[in-house]
């Protein structure tokens, strides 16, 4: 059993999705590819998933942004391949939530800010938030997107794949990643039963997990034996946070007024 983080690293560049399949990217203008200034010859890689929540604000996960330099990070949004086409933005500042445990990944959600606004267009939109406090019953069908590994052991082609999963509740989920106590209030389960296996692994993370309406239902946090039927991955519950992120977008928005 192996448990699969997505520190980004000089070996983890190129890692996509569990048993899903191709999409054009306006189908999920919302998803954008966070990349990293590599070591080795500075080039920019994708090591974590991101959402865009409006023009200038992307979300992901806490782990994508501890210890990174903002210049070293941007995003790739309106393409499906992770390293080529569409716009790249800069980014000019990333919001921790203050509570994030890297441990035990409470709290795993991070904010970035664009340097520049967005052009709103077929390739590139906004996800819709869920309402603060809003639930989901067991068995919701949900989207995973991303440019994680297409399979236990890859391979990783360049364009992003999604899958459909299906929620758990909170009770059952410890038991099937052997884990007790691993599971708080403010995460979701996420993944299939049956074959074949499908769902988040290595480079999806930060990525988007959406409803069929296009709402933001969760943010790929952390998972166990890379999207195996009965091992579903946990996801940062965003409508735990939509006060957090509206609370944060408008102090951005704000002080830039005032530069």
């Amino acid at each position: 059993m192996e448990i699969y983080d997505f520190v980004p690293d000089e070996h983890k560049w190129d890692e996509r999705i569990v048993g899903g399949h191709l999409e054009s990217i306006a189908s999920h203008p919302w998803l954008v590819s966070v990349q990293y200034r590599t070591v080795a010859n500075g080039e920019r890689k994708h090591f974590c998933g991101g959402t865009l929540v409006d023009i200038r604000h992307v979300v992901t996960s806490a782990l994508c942004c501890v210890d990174h330099a903002i210049g070293s990070i941007q995003i790739r949004a309106g393409s499906e391949f992770s390293e080529e086409g569409g716009t790249v933005g800069s980014v000019s500042q990333m919001t921790i939530h203050p509570n994030f445990d890297e441990i035990t990944r409470e709290n795993d959600i991070c904010l970035l800010t664009l340097s520049q606004a967005l052009t709103i267009g077929p390739t590139i939109a906004p996800v819709d938030l869920p309402i603060q406090g809003q639930e989901y019953s067991e068995g919701t069908e949900v989207q995973v997107s991303g440019w994680g590994w297409l399979s236990f052991s890859g391979p990783s082609p360049d364009e992003f794949y999604v899958v459909d999963v299906q929620t758990y509740n909170d009770r059952d989920c410890p038991g099937m990643l052997g884990c007790s106590g691993c599971i708080t209030a403010d995460m979701i389960c996420a993944g299939v039963d049956g074959e074949p296996a499908g769902g988040a692994c290595k480079g999806d993370g930060g990525g988007p997990l959406t409803s069929a309406t296009g709402q933001l239902v969760g943010i790929y946090s952390w998972g166990i034996d890379c999207g195996e039927p009965g091992h579903p991955q946990v996801y940062t519950q965003v409508s735990h946070y939509v006060n957090w992120l509206i609370n944060e977008i408008e102090s951005n928005l704000c002080a830039a007024s005032h530069v």
